[in-house]
């Protein structure tokens, strides 16, 4: 098994849900493509710990690493799901250059 998903003491790392909601927070500003390749990086990175921590609870001997039960896995890698179909969905606006002066009023002219 992969040191990736394992703690300093063997047990499987827990799977966060400030992580998933941070990821969900920067990308709500999104404005490249790298910025979605990062974004998806990290996610996928959360949701394949929450598939290997569900993996470990089938096995009997595996399951007494994970501390997280499994409903709360589940929920939270439905949650993880809506953030990826959020960031894939997530429309890049083109730039618009310009320049916007926006005076007081009683200074237009």
């Amino acid at each position: 098994m992969s040191s990736d998903y394992l703690d300093k003491q063997g047990n499987c790392k827990t799977v966060s849900q400030r992580a998933i909601d941070i990821i969900h927070v920067k990308a709500q500003g999104i404005s490249s493509l790298a910025d979605k390749e990062y974004l998806l990086n990290d996610l996928h990175q959360q949701i394949e710990l929450a598939d290997k921590a569900l993996e470990m609870l089938e096995n009997p001997e595996e399951a007494r690493k994970v501390k997280q039960k499994k409903a709360e896995l589940l929920r939270l890698r439905d949650n993880m799901e809506s953030v990826r179909q959020y960031i894939l969905n997530f429309r890049i606006q083109p730039e618009h250059y310009g320049l916007y002066i926006k005076y007081p009023p009683g200074f237009e002219g």
